[in-house]
C-alpha cells in the first residue's frame, strides 16, 4: 500500500484466487463523518436498549406492586368480612344481653313483687326462755301437745325441728338461698334460671306474718294456761282486737274451713309438697274451702272461738303434718328483703 494524498485514505483489497485488486478511496470527511454516524449509533443504540431496560424493570416493579397491592386489597376483603361478621355476632350477642337483662329486670321485678307482698315482716317475742310463761289476761289458745315432762319423745322431737325451713329437697324445688347479696347480678350465667326457681319456690313458701301483732305466746313448751303442767304449744298466738283482718302468708288452695272444739273456727290452706298454714280462733272466715288466693288476700277475722282466752290469732305452719317454727318463716320475709336488697 503506498501513501495516500493529503486528508484522503486509500483501501486495497486483494483477493487471493483473481489477483484482481479493487482500490477503496476514503477521505478524511468521510471517515470523521462515518464515525461520528457510527459513535452516535451506538449512543442511540446503548440509550435505547437502556431505556428499555429500565422501562422493563419499572414495569416489573410496577407489576410486582400491583400484585402486592391486589392481594393486600384481597386479604384487606377477607379481613373485613371477618370484622363484619365479627360486628354482626357482637351485635347479635348484644342484643341477646340486652334481652336478658331486661328478662332479669322483670324477674327482679317480680321478685320484689313476691317478697313485698309479704303482709307483715316484723313480728316480736319478748320471751325466749326454755319453758315460757302465759299471760293470760292476753289472748291465747291453740293446740297444745301433752309433754308428760320435758323427756317426751315427741315434745323433744318437735322442738329439734324448731329451726327448720324446708329447702330444695323437701320441697322437690331448686335450692333457696337467703344470703344477703345472693340475687346480685354479678352471679352465675344461670341467673335467670335462679331468678325463675327463686319466684316459682316464693309464691307457695309462707312467709311474713298473718298479722301485725306481738307474740303472746311462741312455739315450743309453755306453762300450759287451760291445764296444769308443762305442754306443746304448736304454732304461734298473735293477742288483736276482735274483728281484725288475717292475710294468708303464700300463695295456695284453701283445704279446710271448719269449726272444732280446741281450734274454734279454722282456715288451712294448702300451699305446696306438704306445707300448709293453719289460721285458728276466727271469727270470721272470708274464704270457702277449694278457693285458690294468693298472698295477701284477708281470709278470716280475728275472733276467740274454740279453746281461747280472749281474741287472738292462733298461727301454724306445717309441714308432712308435722308443726313447725312459724316464727322462722316470718322472719324469712325480712331475710328475702336484704337478701335482694329492697330495704
Amino acid at each position: 500500500m503506498t501513501a495516500s494524498p493529503k486528508n484522503e485514505f486509500c483501501l486495497w483489497i486483494v483477493p487471493p484466487r483473481s489477483g484482481k485488486v479493487k482500490k477503496f478511496r476514503f477521505s478524511l470527511r468521510l471517515i470523521l463523518a462515518s464515525l461520528l454516524v457510527l459513535v452516535t449509533g451506538m449512543g442511540v443504540f446503548t440509550f435505547v436498549t437502556g431505556d428499555y431496560s429500565r422501562l422493563q424493570i419499572i414495569r416489573l416493579k410496577n407489576y410486582i406492586t400491583v400484585r402486592r397491592l391486589i392481594a393486600e386489597r384481597e386479604s384487606l376483603q377477607n379481613h373485613n368480612v371477618t370484622l363484619t361478621s365479627k360486628v354482626e355476632d357482637l351485635t347479635s350477642e348484644r342484643v341477646a344481653q340486652q334481652s336478658r337483662e331486661a328478662e332479669i329486670e322483670k324477674k327482679l321485678g317480680e321478685l320484689a313483687t313476691i317478697v313485698k307482698s309479704a303482709p307483715f315482716k316484723e313480728v316480736l317475742e319478748g320471751d325466749n326462755t326454755p319453758v315460757r310463761a302465759v299471760d293470760k289476761s292476753k289472748g291465747v289458745g291453740g293446740a297444745e301437745l301433752d309433754c308428760g315432762g320435758l323427756s317426751s319423745l315427741r315434745c323433744s322431737a318437735l322442738m329439734l325441728g324448731k329451726n327448720f325451713v324446708p329447702g330444695a329437697s323437701e320441697l322437690g324445688r331448686p335450692t333457696l338461698s337467703i344470703e344477703p347479696g345472693a340475687l346480685s347480678l354479678n352471679g352465675k350465667a344461670d341467673l335467670l334460671q335462679s331468678l325463675n326457681h327463686y319466684i316459682e319456690m316464693l309464691k307457695v313458701m309462707p312467709f311474713g306474718s298473718p298479722v301485725k301483732a306481738d307474740v303472746t305466746s311462741g312455739f315450743g313448751y309453755r306453762l300450759s294456761p287451760f291445764h296444769r303442767g308443762i305442754r306443746m304449744h304448736e304454732g304461734v298466738d298473735f293477742s288483736m282486737g276482735y274483728g281484725s283482718p288475717i292475710r294468708t302468708t303464700a300463695d295456695g288452695v284453701v283445704k279446710d274451713v271448719v269449726r272444732d272444739p280446741t281450734y274454734g273456727l279454722r282456715v288451712d290452706i294448702a300451699h305446696t309438697s306438704g306445707l300448709m298454714t293453719r289460721y285458728a280462733h276466727l271469727s270470721a272466715a272470708k274464704v270457702t274451702e277449694g278457693q285458690a288466693i294468693a298472698r295477701g288476700e284477708v281470709i278470716g277475722l280475728v275472733g276467740s272461738s274454740g279453746r281461747s282466752t280472749g281474741p287472738h290469732l292462733h298461727y301454724e305452719v306445717l309441714f308432712q303434718g308435722n308443726p313447725k317454727d312459724p316464727v322462722r318463716f316470718i322472719e324469712l320475709a325480712d331475710k328475702l328483703a336484704r337478701a335482694v336488697k329492697f330495704n
